[in-house]
């Protein structure tokens, strides 16, 4: 499949698969997020599904874009139940509250972005920037700011379990 910004795919390597990832326009720059998260079953059969993200996106709110949870509707499934990926591109100034999990992880695509965390003994806020990475866990509550000027992209790993 091809994607473009604002989609997402996700391709379960199940019994094993065979992929090649390339960009088929040299001339522009890419800019890929890969992450993996383990499944909770063994030996599923290899799928594969993408979809456009932009339309809600577009909205400025956090957007469950994939999700194993039970409950949830997210842009794509995931053969996780513990674990869901939320992501936003919050206008400037606007405050975004993240659902609550036992663990996160923040990861800051594009822009700046503040995260400020409800607990009296956190080191509150936290300023990222690009590619900068956030984990935390068991807070009890947190917000993420999008600050500065510049567009904003960022995605969160909700976790209900460790392995």
């Amino acid at each position: 499949g091809e994607i473009s910004a604002g989609w997402i795919q996700r391709i379960s390597a199940g019994k094993g698969i065979r992929h090649t990832e390339r960009n088929p326009d040299p001339a522009n720059k890419l800019h890929v997020l890969q992450m993996w998260a383990a499944p909770d079953t063994a030996g599923l059969e290899p799928e594969y599904a993408q979809t456009d993200l932009n339309d809600e996106l577009a909205s400025g709110e956090l957007v469950t874009a994939l999700s194993g949870l039970p409950g949830e509707d997210p842009g794509i499934g995931i053969h996780n139940r513990w674990t869901a990926l939320d992501i936003a591109r919050p206008r400037p100034g606007a405050v975004l509250d993240v659902k609550v999990a036992p663990f996160h992880h923040v990861f800051l695509a594009r822009g700046s972005a503040r995260v400020h965390i409800d607990a009296a003994d956190a080191d509150s806020p936290v300023d990222l920037h690009p590619g900068d990475a956030l984990r935390l866990t068991d807070a009890p509550a947190f917000q993420v700011e999008a600050i500065g000027e510049e567009p904003v992209e960022f995605l969160v790993w909700r976790m209900h379990a460790h392995f």
